[in-house]
């Protein structure tokens, strides 16, 4: 049975989503041009807001979908399709691409006269046809693209609905969307990493702020984070790939590893007093405490020395 709540953290988690494409759509275009694959991926997070939005309405749809309703979003699909293999066909003829003009023929019922899976292949192979070329189709904006991906999503997630009962109708929505959820945070932890890796010597200021617009914040949760630092008590340098191990009373372990700056970043930790071992390759076990402070980050320096 599918758990049909939208919780705290989905809501937050969407925020973020929505927050990453303002950053870099609105706030700071500038990416979309120092970074060559950032429009693909800015994209690809905007048709997956789609995907959540559709799968929100689904969820909350309180009367039925009818046949034609489908079939008003079919016609929508193939309208906005066919807009693009204009706009492209336009092009072609202007730079005598008669190879891809020919290939960009279609006949007005091509997506709207067949069934409903085989007009969503349909839709989509157009839309590739075209999007995979879209360094040469440079009379189409990205804003089309979506509104041509999102029509077909919304057909393709909606065309079955009317035989479904109300409480599958709920479930399908919530799975939807979860599944939107967890692929908009991979899209937008790769930005991430798209934009440390332009920007970090260069610009640091605009990778934090962007850290800050996809934390995950829910309201009315008060978190105990924790940074902890290891570093080599010779050279002062940080230490990676540190196993910072907390032991249960039942026996079981919890292990943490420090990334490349020697830091292990827990985003909340319980309260109170609790003891660690600090292991890394070349030095000795170190045992150490954490006690955090309600609400505020807490920050830990454990320094080792290597074995002589």
């Amino acid at each position: 049975m599918a758990n049909n709540t939208i919780s705290k953290q989905d809501t937050a988690t969407h925020d973020t989503l929505i927050n990453a494409q303002t950053f870099i759509t609105v706030s700071h275009p500038e990416v979309l041009t120092d970074i060559k694959n950032m429009p693909d991926e800015s994209t690809n997070l905007g048709n997956i807001l789609s995907d959540a939005d559709v799968a929100l309405k689904l969820r909350s749809k309180t009367p039925d979908v009818t046949p034609a309703d489908i079939k008003r979003y079919k016609k929508a699909m193939s309208d906005n399709t066919f807009a693009l293999v204009k706009e492209a066909r336009s092009l072609c003829r202007q730079t005598n691409n008669t190879e891809m003009l020919n290939a960009l023929k279609f006949k007005a019922d091509h997506i709207t006269r067949p069934d409903k899976i085989i007009a969503v292949t349909r839709a989509n192979n157009i839309y590739d046809l075209i999007h995979d070329k879209k360094a040469i189709f440079t009379n189409i904006d990205d804003s089309e693209y979506l509104k041509t991906s999102t029509s077909i999503t919304t057909f393709d997630t909606m065309k079955d609905v009317p035989l479904m009962t109300r409480k599958n109708k709920k479930d399908y929505g919530t799975l939807m969307y979860k599944k939107a959820l967890k692929d908009g945070r991979a899209s937008v932890l790769n930005m991430l990493d798209m934009l440390e890796a332009k920007y970090s010597v260069i610009n640091p200021e605009l990778v934090t702020a962007f850290k800050s617009v996809i934390a995950i914040i829910i309201l009315g949760v008060r978190h105990n984070p924790v940074n902890t630092l290891f570093s080599d008590g010779d050279t002062g340098l940080p230490i990676p790939n540190v196993k910072m191990i907390r032991t249960s009373k039942k026996g079981k372990q919890t292990v943490f590893v420090s990334n490349s700056k020697g830091i292990v970043a827990q985003k909340t930790h319980k309260l109170g007093e609790t003891s660690y071992i600090a292991r890394a390759e070349g030095y000795p076990d170190t045992t150490f405490t954490v006690k955090p402070t309600k609400g505020i980050l807490t920050k830990i320096f454990v320094t080792m020395k290597k074995i002589v």
